[in-house]
């Protein structure tokens, strides 16, 4: 039961995470797309941006770090707190996550401007292991596919988490 709540308290917490088993493909051209939301521009690599930010959580995650945070998600954020008191909550038990990985689905970009976008996410836990305090060790189990709505604010540090609200 507890694995099940960690793995639902990764993927729901944030619905971050973002490194990518396949990009989604965009539309052949001369094929009319729909209305918005639109595949994001090759201008600006959305999964790779994602990546990162999924990869600097990760490693939060995995030296029980809540400074670590700061390279994920802006000042304030809600995420931010919410990922901080879960990263407690693992170290009163004793335990830390290593390998947090998750799958995009799906991304698609909702709107632009210099310092800010806002993405449409669908996402999933697809790997991670748990490890107690005596060292034994236990894989997170696959999550279903979740959406988000994650807004990104660029700073002098780069692209960060504003927000992220399920969809």
């Amino acid at each position: 039961m507890l694995l099940v709540s960690v793995a639902l308290a990764l993927s729901s917490v944030t619905g971050l995470a973002y490194a990518l088993a396949e990009r989604p493909e965009g539309r052949p051209s001369g094929t009319a797309a729909p209305a918005p939301p639109r595949p994001a521009p090759a201008g600006e690599d959305w999964v790779a941006v994602l990546a990162g930010l999924d990869a600097a959580r990760a490693q939060a995650f995995a030296h029980r770090d809540e400074a670590a945070l700061h390279r994920v998600y802006t000042a304030g954020a809600a995420d931010l707190e919410a990922d901080r008191r879960l990263l407690r909550r693992y170290a009163e038990r004793g335990l830390t996550v290593h390998g947090l990985e998750m799958e995009v689905v799906d991304l698609r970009l909702l709107a632009r401007h210099p310092d800010r976008a806002v993405l449409r996410v669908r996402d999933r836990v697809v790997g991670g292991t748990v490890v107690d305090q005596t060292g034994r060790t236990t894989d997170l189990p696959d999550d279903s596919v979740s959406s988000h709505r994650i807004t990104l604010v660029r700073g002098v540090g780069g692209w960060r988490i504003a927000s992220s609200r399920g969809e």
